[in-house]
């Protein structure tokens, strides 16, 4: 064997098609299967040298992950999928940190966070997924009451402002009634003060 203080040069092919270079290269393959690596190496005095050693490439683990709707200061699940054997989940939202294969996550400020989901199989392979989770503004909730008679239908209309994450769901309580929909209607019998709720 040559000592490497006297190698200048280090040539490899790594059997699927790749060449590389330098001392400690790195090199991804596509596929599983067996290939042939070679390296040939230079001195400074020219002399050279080479070497070919079988490797065996084993699959690494497929991986993707789901999630429920994120909302500020409620609780997200995020639900981690493999078809294959997975010795170790890690998660990584923002600074958390959670190694369960289906954990949950509170975000206290809205926002786009990039999610990472790592998956090692029983083989030491591992893979990587990343999503980015938009977390929308909490919308201010607001609405606009005409006709307050009693004995007369009072009109209640939603002027919530507009964010990114559009209203779809309207739900009213009115004097312990409840109510769907932008705007609604209710007569109300007696002219006293009635608690509302949007």
């Amino acid at each position: 064997s040559l000592p490497d203080s006297n190698v200048q040069t280090w040539d490899w092919t790594f059997g699927d098609g790749g060449t590389g270079s330098g001392k400690n290269p790195t090199h991804n393959y596509s596929t599983a299967g067996q290939y042939d690596v070679g390296m040939a190496v230079t001195t400074d005095k020219g002399c050279s040298g080479a070497s070919t050693q079988q490797i065996t490439i084993t699959q690494a683990p497929d991986v993707s992950f789901d999630f429920t709707g994120a909302c500020v200061n409620r609780s997200t699940k995020f639900v981690g999928h493999s078809s294959d054997d997975i010795a170790l989940w890690q998660w990584k939202v923002g600074s958390a940190v959670y190694t369960t294969q289906d954990p949950q996550h509170i975000f206290s400020v809205s926002g786009t966070y990039p999610v990472q989901l790592s998956v090692t199989g029983q083989n030491n392979c591992t893979s990587t997924i990343i999503k980015d989770v938009i977390v929308p503004i909490v919308p201010t909730v607001a609405f606009e009451i005409s006709n307050a008679c009693a004995g007369q239908n009072t009109v209640f209309r939603d002027v919530t402002s507009s964010t990114a994450d559009p209203v779809v769901e309207w739900h009213w309580t009115l004097n312990g009634n409840n109510l769907t929909g932008t705007q609604v209607e209710f007569p109300f019998s007696e002219p006293i003060d009635y608690n509302v709720g949007l």
